[in-house]
Order: C-alpha cells, then sequence, then structure tokens
C-alpha cells in the first residue's frame, strides 16, 4: 500500500509544482494585460486632466486608482514641473510597471504632453497560484484517499482476502501431502477474481501430479531396492580424504560383518579393519592412483569375515569430485561373490580330475595292448615247447599276465593268431 501511495503523492507534489509555476506565468501575463487595458482607458481623461494641468482632479483619479486595489502606485507627469503621485510601491517587490505616453491634439496634431505610470504587485498573482496549488494538493491527496481506499477495500474482497486464505490452506497442510483442501468463506467464494481460482486450480494439479510422481517414485525405488537385495547388490560412498564411509547400505555393511552405524564409524586409515586379505602397500597405491586419475576400477577383495569365513567381495569404484571441494569421494557398488568363487573352484578341480582321468585311461589302454601282446606270444611259447621247465615259468608268465588289467577288446586287438586263454575260457567276455 505504502508503496502505490507514495509515488502518488510525489505525483501530485510534482503537479502542484508545475501548476503553481504555470499558473504564476498566466496569471502575471493576465495582470499586465490588466494594467495595459487599464492605461488605455483611462488615458484620455488623464490626457485630458494634464492638459488642463488640473493637478487636483488627477489626483483624485489617481487616488481612485490605488484604493481600488489594482495599483500599488500612479504617476503622471508632464516631463518639466508637473508631478502628481498616488501610491509609494515597495522597492524590494516584484512589480508589474506599464507606462504610456499621454499625448494631445493641436491645430490637428498630434502633440506628446506627458506620460503616466502604472506599477502593479506580483504578489496577488504568487497568491493566487499558492492558492490554487494549496486546492490543487487538498483535492488530489482528498481523491487519492478515497481512490486508494476503495481500490484497498476492493482489493482486500477479490484478490487479498483470497490469498490470505490460500496461504493458511498451505500453512495447514502440505502441498505434497495426503489432505489439501481450501477452506474458503462466502465472501471469497463470491468475490474472488477468476485468476485466484485459476491458481487454486493449478495447484490442485500440481499436488496430484506431485503425488502421482511420488509414488511412480516410490514404486521404482522398491524395484531397485529389490533388485539390488536379490543380485546381493550394496551400496556406498567413501571420503577418500578421511578414509571414511559417509553412505552405506545394509547390503554393503551386511557383507563386511558390520551394521551400518559400526561401517559409517570405521576409520580405514588406522589398521586393517575391514580384514581385507593380500592387502599390500604396492596394490594399495596403485589403486590410489588409478582413482585420482578419475578411472574406474573394479576389483575383488578377499575379506576376513567375523565369524571366520574368507569372503570374496567384489568392488566397482568410482570417484566424483565432492561438491563444492577439491576432495575426492568415492561411489562404490560391492557384490559377494563367495559363492560363485567358490563353485568357480570345484568346476577347477573337477577339470583336472577329469583331465587326469583322461590321462590315465590313455595309459590304462596303451598298457592292455602291450600285456595283450605279451600274453599272445607266451601262449604260442607254451604250446610250441614241450619242456617241464619252459612250460613252467612259461605259465608262471601267463599268470603274471592274467593278473593284469587285459580286456577282451585287447586280446582280440592283439597280434596274437588265436584268442587267449583268458577269452577261451570266458568267451563271452
Amino acid at each position: 500500500m505504502v508503496s502505490v501511495v507514495l509515488p502518488m503523492l510525489a505525483l501530485i507534489v510534482v503537479a502542484s509544482l508545475a501548476s503553481f509555476g504555470v499558473t504564476n506565468i498566466w496569471s502575471t501575463s493576465a495582470l499586465e494585460r490588466q494594467i495595459n487595458e487599464l492605461a488605455k482607458s483611462s488615458s484620455v481623461t488623464l490626457q485630458e486632466l494634464l492638459w488642463r494641468y488640473d493637478t487636483e482632479e488627477l489626483q483624485v483619479v489617481l487616488d481612485n486608482f490605488i484604493a481600488a486595489g489594482v495599483l500599488i502606485g500612479a504617476t503622471v507627469t508632464d516631463g518639466q514641473d508637473v508631478v502628481v503621485r498616488s501610491g509609494s510601491p515597495d522597492q524590494s517587490l516584484d512589480v508589474v510597471q506599464v507606462t504610456e505616453t499621454l499625448r494631445h491634439v493641436q491645430d490637428g496634431q498630434m502633440v506628446d504632453i506627458g506620460t503616466m505610470t502604472f506599477v502593479a504587485s506580483k504578489d496577488s498573482v504568487y497568491a493566487l497560484g499558492q492558492r490554487r496549488a494549496i486546492a490543487l494538493v487538498v483535492i488530489s491527496s482528498i481523491s487519492i484517499i478515497l481512490t486508494m481506499t476503495i481500490i484497498f477495500w476492493l482489493l482486500r474482497r477479490r484478490i487479498i482476502r483470497p490469498i490470505a486464505e490460500i496461504e493458511a490452506g498451505l500453512a495447514q497442510s502440505s502441498v505434497a501431502g495426503e489432505a489439501l483442501d481450501f477452506k474458503f468463506t462466502k465472501v471469497t467464494n463470491r468475490k474472488m477474481i477468476h485468476e485466484l481460482r485459476a491458481v487454486v486450480d493449478a495447484i490442485y494439479t500440481m499436488r496430484s501430479r506431485i503425488l502421482q510422481s511420488r509414488a511412480e517414485v516410490q514404486e521404482k525405488d522398491k524395484k531397485l531396492v529389490r533388485a539390488a537385495m536379490l543380485a546381493g547388490l550394496g551400496y556406498g560412498a567413501f571420503d577418500l580424504a578421511n578414509f571414511r564411509f559417509v553412505e552405506c547400505d545394509e547390503n554393503l555393511a551386511g557383507m563386511l560383518g558390520f551394521s551400518v552405524e559400526e561401517t559409517l564409524g570405521l576409520d580405514l586409515s588406522q589398521g586393517n579393519p575391514l580384514g581385507i586379505l593380500d592387502h599390500s602397500e604396492e596394490k594399495r597405491t596403485a589403486r590410489r592412483a588409478a582413482l585420482a586419475s578419475g578411472q574406474t576400477i573394479a576389483e575383488t577383495f578377499r575379506i576376513a569375515h567375523k565369524n571366520g569365513d574368507i569372503r570374496h567381495i567384489r568392488v566397482i569404484l568410482d570417484p566424483k569430485t565432492a561438491p563444492g571441494s577439491q576432495s575426492i569421494m568415492l561411489e562404490l557398488v560391492a557384490q559377494d561373490i563367495t559363492e560363485q568363487h567358490q563353485s568357480e573352484q570345484r568346476a577347477h578341480q573337477a577339470e583336472k580330475l577329469q583331465t587326469i582321468g583322461k590321462l590315465t585311461g590313455g595309459v590304462a589302454h596303451d598298457f592292455n595292448n602291450i600285456l595283450a601282446i605279451i600274453s599272445g606270444n607266451l601262449e604260442r611259447i607254451d604250446d610250441a615247447v614241450t619242456d617241464k621247465a619252459t612250460k613252467s615259468m612259461a605259465a608262471n608268465a601267463l599268470g603274471a599276465v592274467d593278473r593284469g588289467p587285459v580286456s577282451r577288446s585287447s586280446c582280440w586287438h592283439s597280434r596274437a593268431t588265436s584268442p587267449c586263454r583268458r577269452c577261451r575260457s570266458n568267451p563271452s567276455g
């Protein structure tokens, strides 16, 4: 309200000063015209009286002019001996002075017989200007007060009161809250301007959109948290300058064997509180150099868990500059891959055993082939000789061969011309 009234009052003052100046100029011109007209209208009478040198009558006429209040001084002179004056003009006053030549017709010619001088003060002009300026200020002030009162009354009914009730409604509830209802009075409902109703509708619409967006975000957050839990992912943020966690979720804390509060309270600059195995200063230096250069690194840490297990934690480290500082903040995502690591180890061990088995099977197959050849040749020797001692030695050798892993396939694929004794005794193999 004050911001509106003050400029208007300043405008009134400027208008009043301008009116005062214009009034002075106009009134001065009007005064000059009035004095000139008075001089012209009275010049005939004054010329006749001066021609007759009737100074007494001249004095009476001039005194009447002064008494009428138009002039403050009047003088008639013949330029020599006769001088008639009335009034006493103050030299310090701002005056208007008019001088006219008095003439008389003599022998058919106009002859100058003297002059008359009328003097009027501009004080009356200034007083008139002041009165007009004061009247303008008073009338304008009253008009402004009445106008502003009406405007304020209308603004209060149609704008200010509705805005106050809107503000009260917002103060009692949240735009994004579950309950938002503006309680308008009957006068407000009837007098509120259309634009404010549009604002209220816009607030309701904005609230609905905010609630909808918030519900969608919450649903997405739930899905992300659920996905992280199913995948066994943990999130945290690490201040590399202070060697402390500044953010940590329950998944990450559980992988490390601590609670969230304990994890945030760890000081990793002192010792090895996380129980990281294979911890060497060389690896640590190389890791810090890579992170300082802005590289995102992925590394698997072996951690001695508090329950005695050795856990394998896969960690992705992404360096970021902390807001408002030059220190590096690490965002990290971790996953416990202990079971995956153990499965890989078991698969690797099974692969080695399978390889050894294949190698052993190949050696046994070659050995069988050799025994089949030996068995076939011993049988031929046994069949060819008749000496008991030789047959006894051949029988002992065949017995030793029979105790070896000779199979039917080995026998029949040998170079023997007939089946071995084992095959003959057991043709079905």
